[in-house]
């Protein structure tokens, strides 16, 4: 509930079992914080029992200042 918007660059990791390497995959996350600290947070809080591998590669500030819910039923 905080008053800014992060961009978290979140890399997802598997195994390619028969090449012996990790893949990692990149996905961007909005989150709602008040600090990066706290934006960082929310992520490992947001992540909570899952069973994929990953790590934060970067959080950043944006200059978004709010973010509505898109309902396609009421569009229609």
């Amino acid at each position: 509930n905080g008053d800014k918007w992060y961009r978290a660059k979140v890399m997802f990791i598997s195994l390619d079992e028969e090449k012996g390497i990790e893949k990692k995959t990149a996905v961007t996350m909005l989150v709602q914080a008040n600090d990066t600290k706290e934006a960082n947070e929310g992520i490992v809080t947001g992540m909570k029992g899952s069973m994929a591998d990953y790590e934060i590669a970067s959080v950043t500030e944006t200059a978004i200042i709010d973010v509505y819910k898109y309902d396609a039923e009421k569009a229609a």
